[in-house]
């Protein structure tokens, strides 16, 4: 689990935004189906806008949950290596991750810059509106991820001088 920090972050904002877009999905959710039980009529739109909302919650919790560190890993390597190589294989995954969410970044840009002319079939909303998401998200993890690797090189280094001077 990830550790607690006191005070205010930026990753307050993305839970924050995070939130009201799930409660958002929840009562439109709620709505459609109520309207749908009383007066058997469903909305088109709301259908839309609620898939909308769950692709955006998704892609920004991506970003959200690498920085407090509640993604998903597989750790099964760990059991079967020796000791002396985890620290690299710890390195290799994070810059693995690193890479791919570099990635998935650039063509999540491409992809809302080659859908600017196109939209959705109900409510006629520019699929980048919907792309963009995506973008965010892999953005946000690659900034924490690089942040995570500043962490990770500073404090070797503090232990090397530490080492180094005892």
């Amino acid at each position: 689990m990830g550790e607690e920090k006191k005070g205010f972050h930026f990753g307050n904002i993305i839970e924050i935004i995070g939130s009201l877009l799930f409660l958002t999905l929840l009562l439109l959710a709620i709505g459609n189906i109520t309207t749908y039980l009383i007066f058997q009529r469903k909305w088109g739109q709301v259908e839309e806008l609620i898939t909308i909302l769950f692709v955006w919650i998704t892609y920004i919790g991506v970003g959200e949950l690498y920085r407090s560190d509640e993604h998903i890993r597989v750790d099964l390597l760990e059991k079967f290596l020796p000791k002396i190589i985890l620290p690299y294989l710890s390195f290799i995954v994070r810059l693995l991750n690193l890479v791919i969410s570099a990635v998935i970044t650039y063509f999540a840009i491409v992809l809302c810059i080659v859908n600017i002319k196109n939209v959705s079939s109900v409510l006629k909303l520019s699929f980048t509106y919907i792309n963009v998401s995506l973008a965010i998200g892999f953005g946000l993890s690659v900034i924490y991820m690089t942040i995570d690797f500043i962490k990770i090189a500073m404090s070797r280094r503090k232990k090397k001088e530490i080492s180094t001077s005892c």
